[in-house]
């Protein structure tokens, strides 16, 4: 599912390249991520957590686990803000470059806000790795009060509030600007809250099919009926929490040509968020350089851009196991 979302979420972002085929709610996907997250660090961490892994010794681990794809993606935006700025293009001028490169180096949001509307200029896709990282630390510190009427009024309370503040910015995409930055906060926490909810029940029916990926395919449609903002919170809420549970019901078989395609999309989905954006304004950059409209090359052209940005994304997710395994060594002598 991951690496659907990821690739609707650069179908959403590369809207000019792809026309017509634009997944024009595949912001919703950022929802799913959270979601998902809530699972697998509630199954992954859980017990570790509970048998003493300390919040500092997590966020270690977690950080570790952002922070190199993080820092590709954010540099290639970086050089490519560089670049605007000295052909006197783009938004931002040298102070407010230096603030931006300073905080990005530390994966915090840039108070540039006067200058430019997202969090995170450099590669405003982050964002959303900026409130993964915070809810997973609230996640360890908190853990031993985060019972079942805990945490089900947790996501009621911030399913309340999100829906709220997406109704009053008369949008469900909320967290990535300033302008409604406060409202990733409620967001995150009712996606992961859900996840770790839907972790924790007991589910004894299991089907193992090789169809069981073709689950990963039911977002998609959502991704693409570009439905009002109460359709979209009803997708957060309800729809995606029952895809996630029924995808835990249906267990993949193993080692069925079926599977690799599912496992390449999943290897992929990581650097393929961090690194799309960044690499697609370069290329609008270059567009508008030569006086090239993007239109008149659609949907090959996008079709083509996301195949190089595929690759690229498989080539980094080699690169990042090998620094992985280098990093989980040298955190265990610690």
């Amino acid at each position: 599912m991951r690496g659907v979302a990821a690739i609707a979420v650069f179908s959403m972002h590369a809207g000019p390249f792809l026309a017509p085929f634009i997944a024009d709610d595949a912001f919703l996907a950022v929802d799913l991520f959270f979601l998902i997250s809530g699972v697998i660090i509630d199954r992954v961490y859980g017990a570790r957590i509970a048998n003493g892994l300390t919040t500092i010794r997590f966020f270690i681990n977690r950080f570790a686990r952002f922070y190199p794809l993080y820092i590709t993606g954010t540099a290639v935006g970086c050089f490519g803000a560089f670049i605007s700025l000295a052909l006197g293009q783009g938004t931002l001028d040298i102070k407010n470059y230096i603030v931006v490169l300073l905080t990005s180096i530390f994966m915090l949001p840039s108070p540039t806000e006067s200058v430019d509307s997202f969090a995170f200029p450099f590669n405003y896709a982050t964002w959303s790795l900026f409130f993964e990282l915070v809810i997973n630390i609230a996640f360890v510190a908190i853990y031993r009060w985060l019972n079942p009427r805990v945490l089900i009024t947790i996501a009621f309370l911030s399913a309340l509030i999100f829906s709220a503040a997406a109704i009053s910015a008369g949008t469900v995409s909320v967290g990535a600007e300033w302008d409604h930055f406060w409202a990733g906060f409620p967001r995150v926490t009712f996606s992961f809250a859900t996840g770790v909810i839907i972790s924790r029940i007991n589910i004894n029916l299991k089907i193992v099919t090789q169809w069981s990926y073709m689950l990963a395919l039911l977002p998609v449609i959502l991704f693409f009926t570009n439905d009002g903002i109460y359709f979209n919170l009803f997708k957060v809420i309800i729809l995606f929490p029952g895809l996630v549970f029924i995808a835990l019901i249906f267990e993949p078989a193993s080692n069925t040509d079926k599977a690799k395609p599912a496992m390449l999309l999943g290897a992929i989905s990581y650097p393929l968020y961090v690194i799309h954006v960044p690499i697609m304004q370069f290329v609008e950059r270059a567009c508008t350089l030569f006086g090239i409209n993007r239109q008149d090359y659609a949907p090959i052209g996008g079709l083509a851009l996301g195949v190089v940005i595929c690759v690229i994304s498989l080539f980094l997710f080699h690169v990042d196991e090998k620094i992985q395994f280098k990093l989980k060594k040298v955190i265990n002598t610690v």
